[in-house]
């Protein structure tokens, strides 16, 4: 799986550190490389640690960027993800699309990155974004926990 050693997870001033936590096992499970974080540096802290359960690795290897720019400097895609268009956020692909724009990208770094747990992204992120996935969901409930998007 040549894209997936590719894909590169970015989250943006995420809110709980058991998220950071749970995002460091799924990139421990599938091998991706290090979680990338925009924001403020964040201490260890027990719940990180405890949701990281047995990749606490994948931790010490997070990659911080003070600005959204910088994150992406040397990606060649950089996907976004909302639950909520509206008349400022444009560019929107149903998820059943992405496959066919990343395909070009298999060879190349390409990002995807997920808003804070309670804002989502800020405008500065997507105004980088090549374009943003729509994530609309069938049932009552119209978000999901951040790490169970990533």
């Amino acid at each position: 799986m040549v894209l997936l050693k590719s894909l590169h997870i970015i989250l943006e001033n995420p809110k709980y550190a058991g998220n950071i936590g749970m995002v460091c096992r799924l990139i421990a499970n599938f091998d991706l490389p290090p979680l990338r974080i925009v924001g403020e540096k964040k201490d260890l802290h027990f719940e990180m640690e405890w949701m990281a359960h047995n990749s606490n690795e994948e931790l010490s290897k997070i990659e911080y960027f003070s600005e959204p720019k910088k994150a992406r400097e040397d990606l060649s895609l950089l996907i976004g993800t909302a639950m909520i268009q509206g008349k400022d956020r444009v560019g929107f692909i149903p998820l059943s699309d992405l496959t066919n724009k990343i395909k070009s990208q298999v060879e190349k770094k390409v990002g995807i990155v997920f808003g804070r747990e309670d804002r989502g992204l800020s405008n500065a992120m997507m105004d980088i974004c090549d374009f943003m996935i729509d994530f609309k969901l069938p049932g009552k409930q119209p978000s999901m926990n951040l790490s169970r998007s990533v």
